[in-house]
């Protein structure tokens, strides 16, 4: 069995496997890292709209046509990286971390309440619910 020397080409880029691989794969970095800051469903669709237009200046010859279907693609490899997301990290609302503002954290100390436990987010946190 040969073991492949890159991960991701330029040809393995332009497939939907691929491209909805990038856009779970750094959005989740990036909720990872951002600690569930950033509204990751719409980062997750701007980043699929842009892997679809790349892959029409990659692919094909620009025009407002070709444009438009890389829009489509985008929405498609949006709605592929989503089913990804929710089958890799199946989690109910319930089982969600409770994330608290340091304002409520401050509030609930003040008030003599206990300190409520506050997890940092996972790599495989799911970003669609």
């Amino acid at each position: 069995m040969n073991i492949p020397e890159e991960f991701f080409t330029m040809q393995s880029f332009l497939t939907l496997s691929s491209a909805s691989a990038i856009v779970f794969i750094v959005t989740s970095v990036i909720g990872y890292v951002s600690n569930g800051k950033l509204n990751l469903k719409w980062l997750s669709s701007l980043i699929a709209e842009i892997v679809g237009i790349i892959g029409v200046f990659l692919k094909s010859p620009v025009s407002i046509l070709n444009i438009f279907i890389g829009i489509l693609n985008g929405m498609l490899i949006y709605a592929t990286a989503v089913g990804i997301n929710t089958v890799v990290v199946p989690v109910t609302r319930e089982g969600q971390v409770n994330q608290v503002k340091s304002n409520e954290f401050k509030q609930m100390a003040n008030a003599g309440g206990k300190k409520p436990i506050v997890a940092r987010r996972r790599l495989w946190t799911s970003w669609w619910l």
